[in-house]
């Protein structure tokens, strides 16, 4: 998959969240690490957690570059040939001096939430959620960066971007269609 992302020319920090579902009966017991560039360059993963329960068919996964290159930026995420349903999307930040522990969660249920995240007043909360196919997410608490897909009539690979203000403890959740793998 690919997309373009405009970078500022003030952004010293590029996030990327990707949303896997594998195909049936694929299971990957450790997260099957993408080549995921910016303009060229290749970023980091930050963290990855399987949101499918256990099954191991389903991943979440953050991806990180400092300094990116500014402008219209196409970024790519090579796939492996078993995944059904991948979607993805990026915030650009300014500012970053380092980049906070990654905080994972997951369950199954119409509530997803990132739970408690340890934070301070003037850092800044990236929440990247990922969901079961079959779903779509609604009404995200903290602010939507992004949403996929938007409604019950797409039927795409759900995923949700959020950020917050820092606090001394901040939870990013959402509302999922039906209670299925988060």
């Amino acid at each position: 998959i690919d997309w373009t992302h405009n970078v500022g020319v003030n952004a010293d920090m590029l996030l990327v969240n990707i949303s896997i579902n594998v195909s049936g009966g694929t299971d990957y017991q450790a997260y099957p690490d993408l080549s995921v560039t910016v303009g060229g360059y290749t970023m980091t993963l930050l963290a990855a957690v399987n949101c499918d329960n256990g099954t191991t068919e389903g991943w979440n996964a953050v991806y990180y570059l400092a300094e990116p290159p500014t402008g219209a930026q196409t970024i790519y995420v090579q796939p492996y040939p078993a995944f059904l349903n991948m979607s993805g999307n990026s915030v650009s930040f300014s500012g970053v001096a380092s980049l906070g522990v990654p905080v994972t969660n997951y369950g199954s249920s119409t509530s997803p939430t990132t739970g408690t995240i340890d934070s301070a007043t003037g850092d800044m909360v990236f929440a990247g959620f990922s969901a079961d196919f079959s779903s779509y997410f609604e009404s995200p608490t903290q602010t939507q960066q992004y949403l996929w897909p938007s409604s019950a009539s797409a039927s795409e690979q759900p995923n949700l971007i959020q950020t917050a203000a820092g606090a001394s403890t901040v939870t990013c959740a959402a509302a999922l269609s039906a209670s299925k793998p988060w």
